[in-house]
């Protein structure tokens, strides 16, 4: 599993076998590293909120910058949107044109 390879989730035992066994505790944090990414977090900022010490302020910045990305993401993706919009409206006034004559 990668996130053992770069030690952001070790299993807690391995079999004789060399099988990964993770328990409960495992199970939440590799929840919390889903949550993490699904806001869009890197994987390093992941790394660094969970094995490092991080002061509350430090997170609390690191998830109001990510905000503020997620802010202008949107605010691109509604620009791309008006312009597809007008695309859509000026390609169905040629097809009418078009048809019509």
């Amino acid at each position: 599993m990668y996130y053992d390879r770069i030690g952001l989730l070790r299993p807690s035992k391995r079999t004789s076998t060399g099988h990964r066994r993770y328990d409960q505790e495992d199970y939440e944090r590799l929840r919390l590293i889903c949550a993490l990414r699904k806001v869009g977090l890197s994987l390093q900022d992941v790394i660094m909120l969970l094995d490092e010490f991080t002061e509350p302020d430090q997170v609390r910045k690191m998830l109001q910058k990510r905000s503020m990305e997620v802010v202008h993401e949107m605010q691109s993706l509604e620009k791309q949107n008006l312009v597809l919009t007008d695309m859509i409206s000026k390609l169905k006034h040629l097809k009418s044109r078009f048809a019509n004559g």
